[in-house]
């Protein structure tokens, strides 16, 4: 890490955990430091002794105070020591994230660290989860109800006052359905696209229009549901873009909506 010159609005987060499953019986010392850049003494800002690795929790957050070094230049030196009694025996440290910025902007500074690496993670994640068929969701009709119970909706509700619901309101075959159903015990039933669809195409064949009827759609995965939403409507009168980050995906989808 280079240089950094600490100003008085900002925050620090470090992330830590112990590398190993197992290391020595008395844990290990984390110690956070500050080293200026110019010649002077390291700051303390923090401390922690990890005892053990904790398979549940194998990470734990620092959030040092940066009051006493607000103004200067330097670097933030992460070391790792023996524990109590000096056993340095497996003792290594994980570092999982260092974040220093301005408390306003904190929170976007850290969800946008590592780019790359999420969307590349989450995009491995949605070809194992999709294109692997671990979701059934073929299930999927393209109906604004599929999966849904909407025996009663938020609309009916006073002051659409949002009410407890079940974690589990129905058995659920797949995550679509299940998701579904948990959004309609809080909210109004989602829109009819594929009769907005059909009844938009209607209007403007009844019009004498020759002007195509676009659709967007976004994060569209494998396009499991638009097929269905389109297939009223001629393919020369419709003017359909899909997007997602997934290459593979988006080829699936592609083929799809062909």
């Amino acid at each position: 890490m280079g240089c950094v010159t600490i100003g008085k609005d900002d925050a620090c987060l470090i992330t830590v955990g112990a590398a190993l499953h197992e290391i020595s019986p008395d844990g290990l010392d984390v110690f956070v430091r500050f080293r200026p850049a110019r010649s002077g003494p390291k700051v303390l800002l923090a401390a922690h002794t990890i005892t053990e690795f904790n398979p549940r929790e194998p990470f734990i957050e620092l959030r040092p105070s940066l009051n006493s070094i607000v103004g200067m230049t330097g670097k933030i030196v992460i070391e790792c020591g023996p524990g109590p009694k000096n056993d340095p025996v497996s003792d290594w440290l994980a570092l999982y994230e260092l974040v220093i910025a301005p408390r306003d902007s904190f929170r976007l500074t850290r969800t946008s660290a590592f780019k790359e690496r999420r969307t590349a993670n989450e995009i491995e994640d949605f070809n194992y989860r999709y294109l692997e068929n671990l979701l059934d969701l073929n299930k999927i009709d393209g109906s604004p109800n599929s999966g849904l119970d909407t025996t009663e909706s938020q609309a009916t509700k006073p002051n659409n006052a949002v009410q407890a619901v079940d974690p589990l309101p129905k058995a659920h075959s797949d995550a679509h359905s299940f998701a579904l159903a948990l959004l309609s015990s809080h909210l109004q039933p989602p829109p009819d696209f594929a009769t907005r669809m059909r009844t938009r195409w209607q209007r403007h064949r009844d019009d004498g229009k020759d002007r195509k009827i676009r659709m967007l759609s976004l994060c569209c995965g494998t396009a499991r549901v638009e097929p269905n939403l389109i297939a009223n409507v001629p393919g020369d009168m419709l003017d359909l873009t899909i997007f997602d980050l997934n290459k593979r995906m988006l080829e699936v989808a592609t083929a799809s909506c062909k």
